[in-house]
């Protein structure tokens, strides 16, 4: 099921001139390290596990490789949790047909809201955390124009349909990391590639 996608705004033209422009600052160098060590270990029997969802959903091996990451961000993720990330990856493309390069984006976002916010993703909000991020990329990466309504049919769609989306809040809480001067919005090359390699390697089929 796809969902109506809203009109492109044109492009910004965005100033790069200033060289800290896609320089790493010292929160991005601590995720990369933080990340690097979730993806050191070995797989567990639930990522390997999980391999046969690929095929039986014919989902794309790269979302494999988020979903894991995802999981390993929280602390004793189930294998439950692990495949109702892998799917809902999955919806989540199939639905809005989001380009792999902006989930990829929100999964930087996501970390860098771990931080600010200082809380820990866990099984009963990585749903809410992970979609947030995931509007903000959408927005700020895509160009799109999200209204209420569109946000409201992607949660229900890809996300949660029994569990009522508060989209009022969603605008607030996304507000929120926008202005706050901890948080930002820029990716520099060198972070996203960083994060797409790990990926990648967490892609691999055991």
């Amino acid at each position: 099921m796809n969902i109506a996608c809203p009109p492109r705004s044109p492009s910004p033209e965005v100033d790069i001139s200033n060289e800290t422009y896609d320089i790493l600052n010292d929160a991005d160098i601590d995720i990369i390290r933080e990340i690097r060590h979730l993806t050191n270990s070995t797989f567990s029997k639930a990522e390997t596990h999980i391999n046969a969802e690929l095929v039986e959903n014919c989902i794309h091996i790269y979302y494999l490789g988020i979903a894991r990451l995802l999981a390993r961000m929280m602390p004793n993720c189930s294998f439950k949790t692990l495949k109702d990330i892998l799917l809902t990856l999955h919806l989540v493309q199939l639905a809005s047909q989001t380009p792999q390069s902006i989930i990829t984006v929100s999964v930087i976002y996501l970390s860098r809201l771990l931080r600010v916010k200082n809380v820990l993703i866990q099984e009963h909000n990585w749903r809410y955390l992970f979609y947030s991020s995931l509007i903000l990329a959408i927005k700020i990466e895509d160009d799109y124009v999200i209204d209420n309504q569109y946000a409201s049919q992607l949660w229900n769609v890809s996300f949660n349909k029994k569990e009522h989306m508060d989209i009022n809040n969603l605008n607030n809480f996304i507000l929120g990391l926008v202005v706050d001067k901890q948080f930002r919005i820029h990716v520099p090359i060198k972070l996203y590639e960083e994060f797409d390699n790990l990926i990648d390697t967490l892609s691999m089929t055991p």
